[in-house]
């Protein structure tokens, strides 16, 4: 596969080149953010990914974004079950940045050209419940 395009962005190079992504062959259009990660500790993937969208990707940061979401009655250990309450936690926390709570499919050409623009988004992994059933025979 080949992935010129992506030479200016090392790291994404070196992910299309792992993951043999043939679908980002000869993209029309290409936009490109690159954050700074921090390992989450505990049940606090969202507000990781809150910290690490506000690029203050620390430690200190996410335990405050904890405490401002326990004292509002959003979490107990970190964990956000309601899209609504993260929606204020992300607009308190990103005042300067257009936030909303978008419902549809990420293929859209409104994702799309949110996205080309320089926009972030927090995309949550869907909530599966399992049931595990056992057979005797």
């Amino acid at each position: 596969m080949q992935f010129e395009w992506a030479l200016k962005y090392p790291e994404l190079y070196n992910f299309c080149l792992k993951f043999n992504l043939s679908e980002l062959n000869d993209p029309i259009e290409v936009s490109y953010t690159n954050l700074e990660g921090i390992l989450q500790e505990g049940p606090q993937c969202g507000l990781v990914a809150l910290a690490i969208c506000m690029r203050k990707p620390t430690k200190d940061t996410v335990e405050k974004l904890l405490t401002d979401a326990k004292n509002s009655g959003y979490t107990y250990n970190g964990e956000l079950f309601s899209a609504a309450e993260f929606l204020n936690l992300v607009q308190k926390h990103l005042p300067e940045n257009e936030v909303s709570l978008y419902s549809g499919f990420l293929d859209s050409n409104h994702v799309i050209s949110f996205l080309l623009k320089g926009g972030l988004m927090l995309v949550p992994y869907p909530f599966l419940q399992h049931t595990l059933t056992e057979s005797n025979t």
